[in-house]
């Protein structure tokens, strides 16, 4: 059997303990580990417990616990040291991986850890999302983003104007690294510069998830756009990018052109607000034209006249993705018209154009419609805010009247009073067009004669107090109001959206009235109106109010006020003729105290009250 002398594991010895049930040569069954501790304490058994699962036996026979070298360290050590290592390597530079911040996982294969060792965060913990950010806030001494830590479960991390900068942005790459939960991340106006976006390209090297992202208004120049070809050409999960407003010129156009040739995964793409100008629109246009996944292409309000214009259009031709492109606030002019007129009669894909604010007059009208004869395929054309007049919007209904292989649903003209004569011809086309509807300012009768096509009457009363009025008559606040007009929750009411707000609002106020309430309201004259502007602007009114209430100004329709009138009746001089407003409610006569005395006037009591008459 071999040699006795050594400790015997596999079989019991013989035990003459009747209670055991141990007998004769063989076991009769297994021990228990109480069992052989009692057999080992009497020195008759020296088995193996259960419990010491790696164990070495020294020359005297004794058994000894080896401990692992992990049972020293913190039970969440790889925790904190997939955090330290993280912070480590962003403030390197280095390139940070997936694989190496989950290498440090627990071995699942041994048996003897405790269930909280085992615990590794997922990439999409939310905690662990949270807990990387603090520690990065905590690590560059920065304040953290309540916005950033309530948004890891939503999915949308909307950090627009939150003064990040670059030492922000590089905590908020950290945090998603690993995160799969957030799709959308908004980092506008936070002028993060090219080192914060160089975090941003970092943290979408090993990001997955990423679907939306909006990087405009970060003064981000040359840097910036060679990083943002970076992400064109390596990420291949964004689908919606934006990068408005960042100041990029004529040479910056060159790397995106190129990276947009090689990407195949971009959807929406968002230029607008940026400094392209002639050969800027040449490149972009060549960079169009190698592309075959973008569906919407938005180049608003940049520097593109005719060449640029022709190069961006010319790009059209190979294009067979754009769905939707906008070229609104160019300088389009006819000669650009004609040669969007020219690509679009072969474009078989382009479903809505926004040509707003472009230059185009009465020819510009004609050579478009005349030149795209044969394509079935646009179904939407913006035209407002362009020289056409009514003659213009004539022409166009009647080369669609013509031609009834044009596939044009909708044309908006919304700014442009158009004629009993538009109006015959808009009827005929409706009669093969059923759905086809014209958005215009209004119809004129004669010279002066006005009709609105919404029927409803116009108020005389400052357009602020109509505003005032439906807050008050409805049990609003004005954040409320606010909430209503932001549609897009972008803490910033747009032209659009407050046009939108006032019309599903029913207020009786025209686009002039409009115009002018926003002009007033929007201080920075960024074409946004925040909260912030929308409280001062009431504060303004208030007060202004209450100076002709005590001054006798009166106020004209857009807010100016003019000098005080008194009555010519009124044997007091104090008496004033004031302006009715309903926001003050309706009295017969104000009465205020008298807040200062004048010497001169012996026969006034300086305790009196004086009152105001108002008619």
């Amino acid at each position: 059997m071999g040699d006795t002398s050594r400790p015997v594991y596999n079989h019991v010895q013989r035990s003459s303990t009747p209670n055991l049930g141990v007998g004769g040569d063989k076991p009769t069954r297994k021990l228990s580990i109480r069992e052989a501790k009692l057999l080992q304490k009497q020195g008759t058994h020296p088995i193996k417990p259960a419990a010491f699962r790696r164990t070495s036996i020294d020359k005297s026979k004794t058994i000894c616990r080896v401990k692992n070298k992990e049972d020293s360290l913190p039970k969440n050590w790889r925790k904190i040291n997939a955090t330290v290592n993280m912070s480590s390597a962003f403030k390197s530079g280095k390139r940070v991986s997936m694989g190496s911040l989950l290498s440090s996982r627990t071995n699942y294969d041994s048996d003897d850890d405790d269930e909280s060792n085992r615990f590794v965060p997922a990439p999409n913990n939310v905690e662990h999302t949270r807990m990387i950010y603090k520690s990065a806030c905590k690590k560059y001494d920065i304040v953290p983003s309540s916005t950033f830590l309530k948004s890891v479960e939503a999915g949308t991390a909307n950090l627009s104007y939150q003064g990040l900068e670059s030492l922000g942005t590089r905590a908020v790459a950290m945090a998603l690294v690993s995160n799969l939960t957030i799709t959308e991340l908004s980092l506008r106006g936070n002028y993060i510069g090219a080192n914060g976006l160089q975090c941003i390209v970092d943290m979408l090297r090993d990001n997955c998830a990423m679907k939306n992202l909006d990087i405009s208004e970060n003064d981000l120049t040359k840097g910036g756009a060679i990083l943002i070809a970076k992400i064109l050409k390596e990420n291949e999960t964004l689908t919606h990018l934006k990068i408005s407003g960042n100041k990029f010129k004529e040479g910056d156009a060159q790397c995106i052109a190129d990276a947009l040739k090689t990407n195949t995964t971009l959807k929406s793409l968002d230029m607008s607000y940026n400094e392209f100008g002639e050969k800027g629109g040449i490149i972009i246009g060549q960079g169009l034209a190698g592309n075959d996944a973008l569906t919407i292409v938005n180049l608003r309000w940049n520097h593109l006249r005719q060449d640029g214009i022709v190069g961006v259009v010319n790009g059209l031709k190979e294009n067979g993705s754009i769905r939707e492109l906008d070229l609104s606030w160019n300088g389009l002019g006819d000669i650009g018209a004609r040669a969007l007129g020219q690509v679009l009669k072969e474009n078989t894909t382009l479903q809505i154009l926004n040509l707003a604010s472009c230059r185009i007059g009465l020819d510009g009208v004609g050579f478009l419609m005349t030149e795209m004869i044969g394509n079935d395929t646009l179904k939407h054309i913006n035209l407002e805010k362009n020289p056409l007049t009514s003659h213009g919007a004539c022409a166009f209904l009647q080369v669609l009247k013509n031609n009834p292989s044009f596939g044009i649903e909708t044309l908006d003209i919304s700014d442009i009073r158009i004629t009993s004569e538009f109006l015959e011809l808009l009827t005929e086309v409706k009669e093969n067009r059923p759905n086809f509807e014209a958005k215009h300012g209004g119809t004129l009768r004669g010279k002066d004669a006005f009709i609105h096509r919404t029927g409803n009457p116009i108020t005389l009363e400052d357009p602020f107090d109509v505003l005032l009025n439906y807050v008050k008559s409805n049990g609003l606040r004005l954040m409320d109001l606010f909430q209503q007009f932001d549609k897009d929750k972008s803490c910033g009411i747009s032209k659009d959206e407050f046009i939108l707000g006032i019309q599903k609002a029913n207020l009786p106020l025209n686009l002039l009235h409009i115009e002018s309430l926003i002009d007033r309201l929007d201080e920075d004259k960024n074409g946004v109106v925040d909260f912030s502007e929308l409280l001062c602007g009431r504060q303004n009114h208030l007060q202004k109010k209450r100076q002709q209430i005590l001054g006798g100004s009166n106020t004209d329709l857009t807010g100016s006020t003019s000098s005080r009138s008194t009555s010519p009746k009124s044997t007091n001089k104090w008496a004033t003729v004031i302006k009715y407003s309903s926001l003050l409610g309706d009295p017969d006569s104000l009465v205020f105290s008298k807040a200062d005395s004048r010497p001169e006037d012996e026969n006034i009591d300086n305790n009196a009250a004086i009152s105001i008459p108002v008619p």
